[in-house]
């Protein structure tokens, strides 16, 4: 399985809330080297229209963009403070 395809995989048990311990530390050092900030921001938009799909509050696109700014300085700094 190619690195991008296993970040999905990971991503989408994260996301479903059965991963184990171990693929959680694996997909959480995956996220730190910032190799995969286009998938995390594809993944966040199509949560966000699949919201929209069902009738969830329209989230403003400023408002989105801004949620995944500080999802991206975030996980940055703790890279920072952790390193």
């Amino acid at each position: 399985m190619c690195n991008n395809e296993r970040f999905k995989y990971l991503l989408r048990l994260y996301q479903a809330n059965n991963v184990s311990l171990a693929e959680h530390d694996e997909l959480f050092e995956m996220i730190a080297t910032s190799s995969y900030d286009q998938i995390i921001a594809e993944a966040i938009l199509t949560d966000l229209q699949i919201g929209q799909d069902e009738d969830v509050p329209d989230l403003p696109a400023h408002t989105a963009h801004e949620i995944v700014r500080n999802v991206y300085d975030a996980n940055k700094n703790v890279i920072k403070v952790s390193a």
